[in-house]
């Protein structure tokens, strides 16, 4: 995979690499409802879309599922849109996975001594103890599988990037508020999408992953503030992917195909439900999902009156 489409990789999975992040100690401080401080901090307007049909209208916020301390400094906007609905829509609830580090250890079949040759061992080794700093030893017993989402996850960690996202923050809201939360997916749904690729794909994602890290992580900041700051064409050139790069292989289109555009296309079409049924949501989900060449916007722009609310 090229450098782009690994860093709207990285967006699309941090579903689940949050899990793993914040597992030792949830955080169930309880969350303020956007007060402004006697300071007036600065407040916060990711993209945030109206869609509406001729009876009804549900509210569509783009996430990232890490961010730093701004993630929850959302403006009004953002927070009456959600206060106007009855029910909140999500990717999935965190709390309501079982994940735990012990779905992720490896057995010898796939520890990654036993699946790559020593050259990339090396540059892995390497890679976690002198760019990362952080010990090979912490990671040697996971899956190979999970390598990259570990990397990946490691480098929002590195960018400063290690509160729970705006999903999270709606979710916490929601449950304080006894708001029904729906979520589009299961724990397990995405596992398996992310773990079940064959070991070449893996070693060619590390490898990639690796070796384009600091140009990664430089684009990975600049993408942050364009979603904090709602600028949805910046943020797009960092979120589209091309399905027709040359370079991808059958297997990685398949695997964008599965992480992407089912995904874009099922949520879509629960959107639609909302709308059908008059009911008045709340949804947020991976800015990429929603934003993008391909996303929920584009699918039901030519169906609904798609208003971006400022």
């Amino acid at each position: 995979m090229n450098k782009k489409i690994i860093l709207s990789t990285i967006v699309l999975l941090l579903t689940i690499a949050s899990m793993v992040i914040l597992l030792p100690g949830k955080n169930d401080k309880k969350i303020e409802k956007n007060k402004k401080d006697e300071k007036k901090e600065e407040l916060y307007t990711p993209a945030l879309y109206k869609i509406c049909d001729d009876d009804s209208c549900i509210y569509l916020l783009g996430s990232i599922h890490l961010g730093d301390s701004r993630i929850s400094k959302l403006s009004d906007t953002i927070i009456n849109a959600y206060k106007e609905s009855d029910k909140i829509a999500v990717e999935l609830d965190a709390d309501n996975a079982q994940l735990t580090e012990e779905d992720l250890l490896a057995n010898d079949s796939n520890r990654i001594d036993n699946v790559v040759d020593a050259e990339t061992k090396n540059k892995i080794v390497d890679f976690f103890d002198n760019k990362l700093g952080i010990p090979y030893s912490a990671v040697e017993n996971y899956k190979f599988s999970y390598l990259s989402t570990l990397i990946e996850s490691f480098m929002y960690l590195k960018a400063g990037l290690s509160n729970p996202g705006v999903d999270s923050y709606f979710i916490k809201l929601a449950k304080q508020d006894n708001k029904e939360i729906i979520e589009f997916e299961t724990y397990e749904f995405q596992m398996n999408i992310l773990l079940n690729q064959s070991n070449e794909f893996y070693i060619k994602q590390v490898n990639n992953l690796i070796d384009t890290y600091d140009e990664t992580f430089d684009e990975l900041s600049k993408m942050y503030e364009a979603y904090l700051n709602g600028n949805v064409e910046d943020l797009k050139e960092f979120v589209n992917i091309d399905l027709n790069d040359e370079s991808l292989t059958e297997e990685e289109k398949e695997y964008l195909n599965d992480l992407y555009t089912n995904r874009n296309t099922n949520m879509a079409a629960r959107c639609e439900e909302f709308l059908n049924n008059n009911e008045n949501v709340f949804v947020t989900v991976g800015a990429a999902h929603v934003v993008a060449d391909g996303g929920i916007v584009d699918l039901l722009k030519d169906k609904y009156k798609i208003e971006l609310v400022k």
